[in-house]
């Protein structure tokens, strides 16, 4: 037997031609020598991996959003949705909470101050496409609108020309306005 030591490589033998030895744990070195006189020493080292287990961990981050679609109030049959914005109308009787939700005659005002600073105050219906003025005036103006059940929206005069919201609108001397209550 030949003894090895950790680190060292194996004297060998002429008279012994292969030798096997483990120098380190999962690795083989086998050394081949031929006989004398012409000596060949070939060392080869194998080293066997052990098997090795790989654990990937990703990270991931799920972040759920919650929408809520809300439509306008269906409006029943033969009905009219209140016409008046929370803001941009002085005056409407009745208020919302007192309309009977359907077809109710609403009154608006509108006023502005007299003290030189507008041109007029207008009640207009769809101001934002446009709109139609129904009555203008100065410091006060107001329209008495109804209900048109066949196109759901509001007129003054005539049933034909009906709005679905109204505003106050504000006309200053130079001309330019402003939307509000």
């Amino acid at each position: 037997m030949i003894s090895v030591s950790k680190g060292c490589a194996p004297s060998i033998p002429s008279r012994d031609p292969v030798i096997t030895t483990t120098i380190r744990p999962n690795s083989t070195t086998t050394t081949t020598t031929s006989p004398a006189p012409n000596i060949t020493t070939t060392t080869t080292t194998t080293t066997i991996a052990p098997p090795t287990n790989t654990t990937t961990t990703i990270l991931t981050t799920t972040t759920t959003v919650t929408t809520t679609t809300t439509s306008p109030p269906l409006i029943p049959d033969g009905c009219c949705g209140y016409p008046i914005p929370d803001v941009g109308v002085n005056s409407a009787r009745p208020v919302r909470s007192d309309w009977n939700g359907c077809n109710q005659t609403i009154s608006i005002q509108c006023q502005a101050s007299a003290d030189g600073t507008y041109r007029e105050v207008r009640v207009v219906g769809n101001y934002s496409s446009g709109g139609a003025t129904l009555a203008s005036g100065l410091p006060i103006t107001g329209a008495v609108i109804m209900c048109n059940p066949d196109l759901k929206a509001w007129y003054g005069q005539n049933p034909a020309l009906a709005w679905t919201i109204f505003n106050c609108v504000y006309v200053f001397r130079n001309g330019s306005t402003l939307v509000g209550g």
